[in-house]
């Protein structure tokens, strides 16, 4: 599996909220948080890695650490427990990332493992509200190379995942990252929003490019240019617009709920 190896604060969330005519404005705020249990650290280590951050209100906090699954062992969920209870004392939702490679789409029995894993620390009072996976077919290096075919064939693989993960999951809420050009996959119609929301409680949207490119953001005008109110995420089910801001600085975008 891949180590992600960001900071924190590398992307900053835009949940969207839609009424008939208008865009509101809510509240809420979420932000990616990475690497918090690098370095082996213990507890208060933790909590002052978190303190330092600018952080937001929702912190999408990730349970990985490179190929390890922390939840794995007592020491390890000990550690996730002392940042949640942290994040929670000062008054922020947390939810748990995971399964952060397209790897699972093979393994997907690893994936189901590690869900069931978290839900059951969930039940057992762990503290997160939600889970969030980033587990992309486009990423397997035979969807440029595989043609129509191969694409179809591991979209399937991907519904195939997401409807055991979902099980898994219950009664916890589950979410997962998507590119913002699925809906334009016509030929694929397994990765449609609107096929896709019965398995995934909401999606957050990845409408960034990549690193060194434009920043995406400031104001919702220019988000929405890239993201027309008709997208299909938009009326397919609760949808979160993730904007890269690529360095460790507060996030720059503004946040809106649909």
């Amino acid at each position: 599996m891949k180590t992600v190896n960001m900071r924190a604060l590398s992307i900053s969330i835009l949940m969207l909220f839609v009424t008939v005519s208008s865009w509101a404005v809510a509240a809420e705020q979420s932000v990616f948080v990475y690497d918090t249990f690098a370095q082996e650290r213990d507890c208060p280590a933790i909590q002052a890695y978190l303190q330092s951050l600018p952080l937001r209100p929702t912190v999408l906090l990730s349970i990985e650490q490179g190929a390890d699954f922390l939840l794995d062992t007592p020491k390890n969920a000990a550690r996730v427990s002392c940042a949640v209870r942290m994040l929670r004392k000062h008054g922020h939702q947390v939810k748990a990332m995971l399964l952060q490679d397209h790897g699972f789409l093979v393994d997907q029995k690893e994936a189901v493992r590690r869900m069931r894993s978290l839900q059951q620390y969930v039940a057992k009072g762990g503290g997160f509200s939600g889970a969030l996976i980033d587990v992309e077919p486009h990423a397997d290096p035979d969807w440029e190379c595989g043609g129509l075919e191969k694409q179809r064939k591991l979209a399937d693989e991907y519904v195939q995942l997401l409807r055991s993960l979902q099980e898994a999951a219950r009664p916890l809420r589950f979410e997962a990252l998507v590119p913002a050009w699925f809906p334009a996959l016509t030929e694929v119609p397994q990765l449609q929003p609107v096929n896709l929301r019965a398995y995934i409680d909401g999606f957050y949207v990845m409408v960034y490019g990549d690193e060194g490119g434009p920043l995406v953001g400031g104001s919702l005008d220019r988000v929405m240019q890239r993201f027309p109110l008709g997208n299909a995420y938009l009326t397919s089910a609760r949808s979160y617009l993730a904007l890269a801001t690529y360095c460790s600085m507060p996030a720059r975008a503004i946040l809106l709920r649909w």
